[in-house]
């Protein structure tokens, strides 16, 4: 499901009834990362709420892409963390351990943010963010 917004305030007015969480996400995003870039990414099939940026290489994109993306979804709500350790995303290696997630590559898929573990959660964007901040000194 693609939000089509030019602001972060219309993208959270289009997110129906996911809107709370995403709202609720947003904020807790922010209280534990205050100096993380927010902004809005837009591609061809996406558009996210997004927190700081690392280079993404793919078959078809190589360029900047969200540290953390927040976007919510037909089913259910999407979050991206987009760093690899150990040869793992940061999603896969926390897996289960989010809460009653599906967890993909670099994404935890849940359907409302009581389902989600937030201490778990705190514990991984911080992990992100200073993976992130170690490779802009590095």
């Amino acid at each position: 499901m693609k939000i089509e917004a030019k602001t972060i305030e219309e993208f959270i007015e289009k997110c129906g009834d996911r809107k709370d969480d995403i709202i609720f996400l947003d904020n807790y995003i922010i209280n534990r990362l205050p100096k993380i870039k927010r902004y809005l990414y837009s591609s061809k099939s996406i558009t996210m709420l997004s927190y700081g940026e690392v280079p993404y290489k793919t078959t078809t994109y190589e360029g900047l892409f969200p540290l953390i993306g927040l976007t919510p979804q037909k089913n259910n709500i999407s979050l991206y963390i987009t760093i690899w350790k150990n040869g793992k995303t940061l999603p896969e290696l926390y897996g289960k351990k989010l809460g009653k997630v599906n967890v993909g590559k670099s994404c935890i898929r849940f359907k409302k943010v009581e389902n989600l573990d937030l201490d778990i959660l705190k514990v991984a964007l911080l992990e992100a963010y200073d993976w992130c901040k170690e490779q802009k000194n590095g």
